[in-house]
């Protein structure tokens, strides 16, 4: 019996829904070693404050839904090959009708991981960058691109919750443009949430760096945090930039992006323990140590008159885990 054309279509999306598995399960393998070693570096040294506290459990929310999204991807995969090999089973037919539509579902909340992961950046930036009035205006930018995220991710998951109960909505035209189109700009604000933030970090790290350098000629240990920071909050770009860049790369099913987003997913939740370990590599610092002991540079600075004051950074209190003297 000769192949049709809707067969070599579903051979195809089996065979990309096995390439996506694939790397989406690497990075879940790496990104649970990181969990294990934050979360238990973090129970070690004790949840002594509001903000270590928030960021463990939201760490172990943002690992869960992952978890839980790879493992619906791998039963949605194995509904996919049981419904290609004997499509007349009711069996396979059923299961696969009772697994895609949920999945779709998933696809729209592991978004959230997205939103968390913003929040952190932009959380991160607040707390690092200077206090004064243009860093706080220059703070709106990438809160608001971390807000309409928040916004479109939610429409798409009421969506897609409603459609698990109404077929008339997925089937009418507006449907999938809709879906398409909240994916795209949740993923566009996600981004340029990203790039502003970094960027304010980026501006405190180069600030610091000339002002340590200038009075001491060597590099500080919270200018090394910066830059790790820095370099983090690169990297995280860098992927977002790449997922945006691959949706409109077409693919014979579907877009390159299809296949990077489910890792791109990982990706987004093994930053918050990764920000954890960071922030419990300079748990002793305190807050003068983590600012290039400001102490010691208005020592220096009085004697070479170089400097009136010390550094204008952020007054990081015992609520930043970034920088609080307590254990975190």
């Amino acid at each position: 019996m000769p192949t049709s054309a809707a067969q070599i279509r579903d051979g195809q999306t089996v065979l990309y829904y096995a390439v996506t598995l694939i790397p989406q399960t690497l990075c879940l393998g790496g990104y649970t070693a990181l969990i294990v070693f934050s979360s238990r570096a973090l129970l070690k040294r004790g949840l002594n404050t509001q903000a270590t506290k928030t960021l463990f459990w939201l760490s172990i929310f943002m690992y869960t839904m992952s978890l839980a999204y790879w493992s619906f991807s791998v039963i949605d995969f194995v509904a996919r090959m049981q419904f290609f090999i004997d499509p007349e089973n009711p069996t396979y037919a059923s299961l696969f009708n009772g697994v895609a539509i949920p999945f779709n579902l998933f696809n729209a909340l592991v978004l959230i991981n997205f939103s968390i992961t913003d929040g952190i950046v932009v959380w991160r930036a607040s707390v690092i960058c200077p206090r004064t009035q243009l860093h706080r205006r220059l703070l709106w930018i990438p809160t608001l691109f971390l807000l309409l995220t928040t916004v479109f991710a939610s429409i798409l998951i009421v969506l897609r919750f409603i459609a698990m109960f109404s077929t008339e909505l997925v089937h009418r035209p507006f449907f999938t443009p809709m879906v398409d189109t909240l994916q795209f700009f949740s993923v566009i604000t996600s981004l340029f949430s990203n790039l502003s933030a970094t960027t304010l970090i980026g501006a405190t790290a180069w600030r610091h760096r000339q002002r340590i350098r200038f009075a001491f000629h060597q590099r500080s240990k919270a200018e090394h945090t910066l830059m790790l920071l820095l370099e983090s909050g690169l990297l995280y770009c860098a992927t977002a930039v790449f997922v945006v860049a691959a949706l409109f790369i077409r693919l014979p099913h579907g877009t390159l992006g299809d296949i990077y987003l489910p890792v791109t997913v990982q990706l987004a939740g093994a930053y918050a323990p990764a920000i954890s370990l960071l922030i419990l590599r300079n748990r002793t610092l305190n807050e003068t140590e983590f600012l290039g002991t400001e102490t010691k540079l208005n020592v220096d600075a009085e004697a070479r008159g170089q400097f009136s004051g010390p550094i204008q950074f952020a007054n990081l209190n015992s609520s930043s885990i970034a920088t609080s003297s307590s254990p975190s």
